[in-house]
């Protein structure tokens, strides 16, 4: 009787053994399912200035977004130029200053340091399926598979912060810009080329 009783509380600590593990594995993976960047939506599109475009977003929603302004402060090659300090590389950015949704107020979408990714396609209307290819390096990355740190990590360190669009669950990056205040001392305002992209917060 004493060995019956010995050899049931054993199996039953066995199975609560297995159904804890079980509980504690399905937790992990559905975080990570929440979390995973290959669940991210992404709009890439091209403006010139007061070129306005309609992104989609989500089912059935829309985002009017035109350009209204950009400021260039890339007049150095950083691959050249040695920095002292974070500081510096990060006063050398292009800013691009959107109208959304013909609100009143501008939105400032900064680049990253010494500037976007350069538009380097022999054919320029593959330039926005070029950074299309960019993310898609990234998320493919054997780094990013169940890290999701790492992608935005890196996803950031490509094409800059970004800015978040105010009452909406969306953020836009600065990808591309051509020309630069440094190929381009004196480029006039319609002659920029900016490609974007919109993703979720």
């Amino acid at each position: 009787m004493k060995m019956k009783k010995i050899l049931w509380f054993s199996i039953l600590s066995l199975l609560l053994v297995i159904a804890t593990g079980c509980e504690k594995e399905k937790r992990a993976k559905t975080k990570e399912e929440q979390i995973f960047p290959h669940n991210l939506e992404f709009a890439v599109f091209e403006l010139t200035t007061h070129q306005a475009c309609k992104v989609a977003c989500g089912e059935n929603g829309e985002i009017l977004i035109s350009l209204q302004d950009v400021k260039d402060d890339v007049d150095t090659n950083c691959s050249l130029a040695q920095f002292d300090s974070i500081q510096m590389m990060e006063q050398i950015k292009i800013y691009a200053y959107l109208n959304i949704n013909g609100d009143s107020t501008r939105l400032e979408v900064p680049s990253k340091p010494c500037g976007t990714v350069s538009y380097y396609c022999k054919d320029k209307s593959e330039e926005v399926q070029d950074v299309f290819r960019l993310i898609d390096e990234i998320r493919d990355a054997p780094a990013a598979q169940g890290d999701s740190a790492w992608f935005f990590d890196t996803f950031e360190r490509l094409f800059g912060k970004g800015a978040s669009i105010d009452h909406t669950p969306y953020r836009i990056y600065l990808a591309k810009a051509d020309p630069t205040k440094f190929d381009a001392p004196h480029a006039r305002l319609e002659d920029y080329r900016l490609i974007f992209i919109l993703t979720t917060k």
